[in-house]
């Protein structure tokens, strides 16, 4: 009898990586040789980029020493999946990235090529480097959920939900993160 199970994560104002390792007891899984590895998708969608004059309203701005503008991404991730047996058969892993730049008031006077559209160009180079970030997270996030449910028996929707969170809490997010920064 297949089960169809869906969750999505908690949005967060970083970046996000996980390394999926650790006990699959202990997130509610068993055992099972029957279990096959579940075919893994993972999509990253990229949100088209926030764009705000306000970067001295944002906090930590005196402490990050004023900058002219600073680039910033909020991201979720949600996963879909089937069951069949107890065996997790199919999970999509979905990302969903929205990227924002903040810069300073006097900056929203647009004349040419001023400051403000330089800084807002090397602002847009960060936005490169997290595609490509969020890339490799996309592959080690498949890679570490194939892992994670290949031979082993779900017992519930709930036991699903706990092991891909406890992943994303162990470690796995915090390493993207380290390599991220």
């Amino acid at each position: 009898m297949a089960g169809r199970l869906s969750a999505l994560f908690i949005l967060l104002s970083v970046p996000v990586v996980v390394l999926l390792v650790g006990s699959a007891q202990a997130a509610g899984l068993t055992p099972d040789v029957r279990c096959q590895p579940p075919k893994v998708k993972v999509k990253t969608a990229f949100a088209r980029e926030k764009v705000s004059y306000d970067i001295e309203h944002q906090p930590g701005f005196v402490r990050a020493g004023k900058p002219l503008g600073w680039y910033r991404v909020r991201d979720r991730i949600g996963y879909e999946g089937k069951t069949a047996k107890g065996c997790v058969v199919e999970l999509l892993v979905r990302i969903k990235v929205q990227p924002e730049i903040a810069l300073r008031s006097g900056y929203k006077k647009k004349s040419g090529r001023c400051a403000g559209q330089i800084v807002l160009a090397h602002e847009r180079r960060h936005g490169k480097v997290a595609k490509a970030e969020y890339v490799k997270l996309a592959a080690l996030l498949k890679k570490a959920v194939r892992k994670l449910f290949a031979g082993v028996r779900v017992d519930s929707f709930d036991a699903v939900s706990a092991a891909i969170q406890a992943k994303l809490d162990g470690g796995t997010y915090a390493q993207f993160l380290k390599s991220y920064d």
